[in-house]
Parts: C-alpha cells; sequence; structure tokens
C-alpha cells in the first residue's frame, strides 16, 4: 500500500507460534525496508492463530481480512474474519468470522486467501458502516479448489464492529 509518501507492507510471521502480525514501511518500493513492527491483533480466539491478510485502505484507518486457522493443526479450520485499525498497528477483530466453510458444497473444507474492494463507506450518526465484495479461494474435502465470491457490511460504533445490513 502506498500513503502519503510511505509503502506500506503487513504480513503474518508464523515462526514461532503464535503467528505474528508484522508491518514494514519503506519510502521506495524496492527498499530498504524498515525493522518489523509487531502489530497487536485484539479478538484472536484462543485457540487460533493469524494466516494470511489483505489489508484496504479506508478514510480513517485500515480494514483486513484475516484467515485464522486452529493453532497447531495447519489448515483446520480456516475461516475469514474482519478487522480494523487507525493505525495500522493496532487491530480490533470483529469477534465472529465473517466466512466459515459450508456444510455440503465446493467450499466445504477450508477458506483461504481473499481479496476485498470496498463498495461503500458513510457515517450516519456517529456509525460508520462499510460494505465490501470478497473474491476468495477455498477447497472442497475432495481437495478441489474454486474461487467464490461474496459480500458482507461491518458497522462501527464507539471501536464496536458488528456485521450489519448497511443500505
Amino acid at each position: 500500500m502506498f500513503e502519503r509518501g510511505i509503502y506500506k507492507l503487513w504480513y503474518i510471521d508464523n515462526r514461532p507460534s503464535p503467528n505474528l502480525l508484522k508491518m514494514r514501511t519503506s519510502t521506495f518500493p524496492r527498499g530498504p525496508w524498515s525493522e518489523p513492527e509487531i502489530c497487536k491483533v485484539e479478538g484472536v480466539p484462543e485457540d487460533r492463530e493469524l494466516w494470511h491478510l489483505d489489508v484496504v485502505k479506508v478514510k480513517d484507518g485500515y480494514d483486513a481480512l484475516f484467515v485464522l486457522i486452529n493453532k497447531g493443526k495447519r489448515l483446520r479450520k480456516a475461516e475469514l474474519y474482519f478487522g480494523t485499525s487507525e493505525d495500522g498497528v493496532n487491530w480490533k477483530l470483529l469477534s465472529v468470522p465473517i466466512l466459515i466453510p459450508s456444510e455440503r458444497d465446493w467450499d466445504n473444507w477450508l477458506i483461504y486467501r481473499s481479496t476485498a474492494i470496498l463498495l461503500e463507506e458513510k457515517e450516519v450518526g456517529g456509525v460508520i458502516s462499510r460494505r465490501y465484495a470478497v473474491w476468495y479461494s477455498a477447497c472442497s474435502k475432495g481437495k478441489e479448489w474454486h474461487t467464490g465470491y461474496t459480500e458482507f457490511s461491518v458497522c462501527i460504533n464507539d471501536g464496536k464492529i458488528i456485521l450489519c445490513n448497511a443500505s
């Protein structure tokens, strides 16, 4: 991401467990890059770990889609969560996943990588609502990979994040 003359890069460091979200910055796309800054991610369930992410710039900070997996079990129970941050370093996750494996469809084993486009962002009465389009890769129990599409909306009010039906 390029913002105000600075390139920003977020990534998941998966050694050692627990996996950590880190951020680096540079004034040039080829570097040199800063030393990694460890980000705080509030709301990761005790039995889960960060795996992949996609960061989107929003009006007052950043939003991200995080793939969380079970600790110690590699890609078991991979689900997609939403998080938001005002500074790119301190993140807060929605308490429930926005996308989980289906019961019987092509994405019934795991949700893997995703990317999002912000479709709409508005603020009414102090409540911020954001609507996203999401493309994601997922795998069936038969080990067939596919790409899916979904949309979701979140509402943020006094630091509390909920899924909402933004209109």
